[in-house]
């Protein structure tokens, strides 16, 4: 078979999660903003208009029998549409032809932002651009221990997400379902478990003025919870179907909720944190979700529902490892690549780590072309990592909570908490986070994770996942 999983939606729910931002006037937006414009023709300029160069160019077209294609569609049409047809096969070589040229030309591009990014980052004092990046969204210069945590701790949750994740191909219609505002309402009492505190400040969001719900055709969604000042000043939902939009809205309330229990805007760049309060608060509430999406649209139907909502919320873990493997290279040698190796490059990335889609030995370099998906995280792979590490804290406190712990309260403690001036590791020990270098307090996490996706993919699909 030539093809298992598809990019398109990978790239999709991708962008969905990464582009869920959580902005602040102050802190690191605002140093951010000052070093990107004290000079018109920085280098950091120059680079952000290659990589905007980059993202454009996701639109661009083919032609197959006298017919104009996306790209970036190809494939999920060919599978749609062509699959067992005589033209499957012609189809995708001329696709995979056009995406060999179309990774070539953003390729060119991508190695001269590479260069722009890190002379940039080194008149900043820093080495090079991963290690900026790094500091920009709180992490540590060196990424290696979080990447080896996650491939060492989550290695079938991980596979799971990496090739069986196009979500949004659904055996079920995603529109209609959702009452939206009785969904506030069991938002409201889902997280009110958590906090009675938190059911008043949702049902209070959900009928006042700083609230905008707005569905999009576009292949990400951009949510974000934006504050100016010392007061939460709006909350965006954005989403492309409804069951999209139940994640949506459980990932912002997460950190609506931090900014409402502080009162104040945070000044800290430590991603991970912020996102540990958006994706757990999502996770800590599945099990209610679960009921809610079963008793909505029955048991099988219900189980996708939950399915998606779960995978969707930890979608970005095999993109840490991936993503960061092939920037690693690039980022840090771009000398050493010509535009035509990079899609051989990722290919063989994705391989190492056992992510394999299924192409035959023909079609295997449509594989390595899907790095062009990636810009967002080329130009912030220090917010791929924050993520990545935001994930890993919610699915162990998600463990915890299924193993009778007091996960609430340490989620609670968390969330009412204001970001201090500490080290990362420092806070997150006090916030009883776990320590990436101990591998006890990850023990038996992957068999919770992947066994709680694979028995939902089960009872959905009628056969094992992997």
């Amino acid at each position: 078979m030539l093809w298992q999983w598809n990019h398109g939606m990978r790239r999709g729910l991708c962008l969905f999660l990464a582009l869920t931002f959580v902005l602040c006037y102050s802190g690191i937006w605002g140093r951010r903003a000052q070093a990107e414009t004290v000079a018109p023709d920085t280098e950091w300029q120059q680079a952000m208009a290659l990589l905007d160069e980059m993202e454009a160019d996701t639109e661009r077209t083919f032609t197959y029998q006298g017919e104009t294609f996306l790209i970036r569609e190809g494939l999920n049409y060919a599978n749609t549409f062509l699959r067992g047809t005589d033209d499957y096969d012609p189809f995708c070589t001329a696709l995979m032809e056009a995406q060999l040229a179309q990774s070539a030309d953003q390729g060119e591009l991508f190695l001269q932002a590479a260069k722009l990014l890190n002379a940039y980052a080194v008149k900043q004092g820093y080495k090079n651009y991963l290690e900026y990046s790094a500091w920009q969204y709180g992490m540590p210069s060196d990424i290696s221990q979080l990447t080896q945590r996650i491939a060492q701790s989550l290695p079938m949750t991980v596979r799971f997400l990496f090739m069986r994740n196009g979500w949004l191909l659904t055996p079920i219609e995603a529109e209609g379902i959702i009452d939206m505002p009785a969904f506030w309402e069991q938002a409201a009492r889902m997280y009110g478990k958590l906090s009675p505190e938190y059911q008043q400040l949702v049902e209070e969001l959900a009928t006042s003025d700083i609230l905008e719900i707005q569905k999009v055709d576009t292949l990400s969604a951009n949510s974000m919870v934006f504050s100016s000042g010392t007061s939460v000043t709006y909350v965006l939902v954005s989403y492309r179907d409804e069951l999209e939009f139940t994640l949506m809205a459980m990932h912002e309330l997460g950190h609506y909720l931090h900014w409402k229990s502080v009162r104040e805007p945070e000044v800290s760049n430590y991603y991970s944190i912020i996102e540990t309060h958006s994706t757990a608060g999502a996770l800590l509430c599945a099990q209610d979700m679960e009921a809610y999406f079963r008793q909505l649209l029955g048991d099988q139907d219900g189980a996708f529902a939950t399915l998606r909502y779960l995978a969707e919320a930890i979608t970005n873990l095999p993109g840490v490892l991936m993503e960061y493997a092939f920037l690693q290279d690039v980022l840090l040698d771009p000398e050493a690549y010509e535009p035509e190796d990079l899609a051989a490059l990722y290919l063989q990335k994705s391989l190492e780590f056992g992510f394999d889609g299924g192409f035959s030995e023909a079609y295997q370099m449509m594989q390595g072309v899907s790095w062009t998906n990636e810009v967002l995280w080329l130009a912030k792979p220090g917010y791929l990592a924050a993520y990545g590490w935001g994930n890993l804290n919610a699915l162990w406190m998600w463990y915890q909570q299924a193993q009778g712990r007091d996960a609430v309260e340490a989620y609670n403690r968390l969330l009412q908490t204001a970001i201090p001036d500490l080290p990362l590791e420092t806070f997150s020990r006090q916030m009883g986070l776990p320590d990436l270098t101990d591998d006890e307090d990850f023990e038996g996490l992957d068999d919770f994770v992947y066994g709680t996706l694979s028995s939902l993919y089960r009872e959905v699909y009628q056969e094992d996942p992997l």
